[in-house]
């Protein structure tokens, strides 16, 4: 942002009482460039991370004690063209510490789980840690809740084998999903499982025939595993593909219980209907967020609630008319409401805003939130995850080019339950009942076990303190 323009907004929020004197003094002197389109408010805030490079959010977790971990990556420093980054808060938002793991390959880490005494595990790709057999492998660490390295383990096949997504059962064991193509001429879903120590156990892959990919999974109240992303194999239409995979009855040879589709299915037309994320509720009935695009409404986030063997219940799509909109994360609370975290093209301009919304129980909508900063169209924001603190307070991670240090920055920011505080104003979507899905429609995909390289490997000179700059957007 020009630093003159820079000036002119700050003293612009410093009349309405946004900024104080003594902030428009701090920031002027550290060069840090905040928009005034953010307001302060109470104990809410907005934060970003970063450097002089890329630096990205991909998933949030709250561990068995309560603190806020945030995983991605950061091409601003490390030992490579990207390290896995992986940073602690309180729920409050204040900094615990950030550590990054990496080669000198491309290390990220897209999912994050927590474990028994307050660590986490994250999940992604690496370039030559452990084994080096493909293009990229699976990525699996382990953090202590104070930041120190614990495990890590890679496995792959000859290509590229990436995890998407990760859920932890009661025993500890690591379930890992994502995409491969390793095995065929084209992209299959995998899932494989790594134990409690980091143990290497198994590796499926699940083929319809075309490109299939997974991007999250979540295990049921009796361990098995709920598995959401899209198929092409089901229709020319891309659609979300679902599936239930049974690891508890034979943990060593895991089958595939039911496996399904859901979408506009029209011959000779193209549609898309893509499952990002998922939520399970007491019951195992499940709501999966992505986005659908039909009958010319223009792409529109959307939630679909499945029972708890794959059967459409209900839906809702919502957005700005032609407008684009994606939920890339969702959460649901005790009582029944869910939470989605995206993206919107709010002025329908090609430039994309923090998308936060809250949806009743019975998939209405509560409220819906538009959020950015800057007002150039090159200048993308997106959230990308989300999770509730201990009390209820929403928490959401992403990454955003409108303000911070470098190109991209990773971004957290918290907000009420009821929408209200840090960082946004109120949008009014025009959200719809999702008539045009009927049922979800059953598919066979064939599941097989693969032979992969694994190995485990240690903190060495792979793992470092981080030390990326943040400001307080608010």
């Amino acid at each position: 942002m020009n630093r003159l323009r820079t000036i002119a907004l700050l003293s612009m929020a410093c009349s309405f009482g946004q900024v104080s004197a003594n902030t428009l003094q701090t920031i002027l002197t550290t060069g840090l460039v905040v928009s005034s389109f953010y307001q302060a408010n109470g104990a809410n805030y907005h934060k970003t991370l970063g450097g002089s490079h890329d630096d990205r959010f991909l998933a949030v977790t709250r561990s068995t004690d309560n603190f806020i971990f945030a995983a991605g990556g950061t091409k601003s420093e490390g030992n490579g063209g990207e390290d896995a980054l992986m940073v602690k808060y309180s729920e409050a938002g204040t900094q615990q510490w950030q550590k990054r793991l990496g080669t000198s390959g491309v290390d990220t880490f897209f999912d994050v789980v927590p474990a028994a005494s307050g660590a986490v595990v994250g999940v992604g790709r690496t370039r030559r840690l452990a084994v080096d057999p493909g293009q990229k492998n699976v990525l699996v660490a382990k953090l202590t809740s104070a930041g120190a390295f614990s495990w890590g383990t890679a496995f792959g096949g000859s290509l590229q084998d990436v995890g998407q997504g990760a859920a932890m059962d009661s025993n500890g064991n690591t379930y890992v999903v994502g995409k491969t193509s390793s095995f065929a001429s084209r992209w299959n879903a995998f899932v494989a499982k790594v134990d409690s120590s980091g143990a290497y156990q198994w590796f499926y892959t699940l083929d319809g025939g075309a490109n299939d990919f997974v991007y999250r999974a979540a295990v049921d109240s009796n361990d098995n595993l709920i598995v959401v992303g899209l198929t092409h194999s089901a229709d020319p239409t891309v659609a979300t593909l679902i599936f239930k995979v049974d690891t508890t009855t034979t943990p060593a040879s895991p089958t595939i219980a039911w496996s399904k589709t859901f979408g506009l299915f029209s011959p000779g037309e193209t549609y898309s209907d893509i499952g990002f994320d998922l939520a399970l509720d007491s019951s195992d009935n499940i709501y999966i967020v992505g986005d659908t695009l039909e009958h010319g409404a223009g792409q529109d986030a959307s939630v679909i609630e499945l029972d708890s063997s794959g059967n459409f219940v209900d839906g809702r799509a919502f957005g700005q008319g032609s407008s684009v909109e994606r939920g890339y994360g969702i959460v649901r609370d005790s009582s029944g409401n869910l939470y989605v975290a995206g993206y919107a093209d709010k002025l329908a301009s090609g430039k994309l805003e923090f998308m936060i919304a809250k949806l009743q129980s019975d998939l209405s909508m509560d409220w819906y939130r538009v959020d950015g900063g800057g007002t150039s169209i090159q200048e993308d924001d997106e959230l990308r995850d989300i999770v509730l603190t201990s009390t209820g307070e929403v928490v959401v991670v992403g990454f955003m080019e409108s303000l911070g240090q470098g190109r991209l920055d990773a971004s957290i920011a918290r907000y009420e339950a009821d929408g209200t505080g840090s960082c946004h104003t109120s949008e009014t979507p025009s959200d719809r009942a999702i008539d045009w899905i009927t049922d979800t429609e059953d598919i066979t995909m064939t599941w097989t076990s693969r032979a992969v390289t694994s190995g485990t490997f240690s903190a060495g000179t792979y793992f470092a303190t981080a030390t990326l700059t943040e400001a307080t957007q608010c």
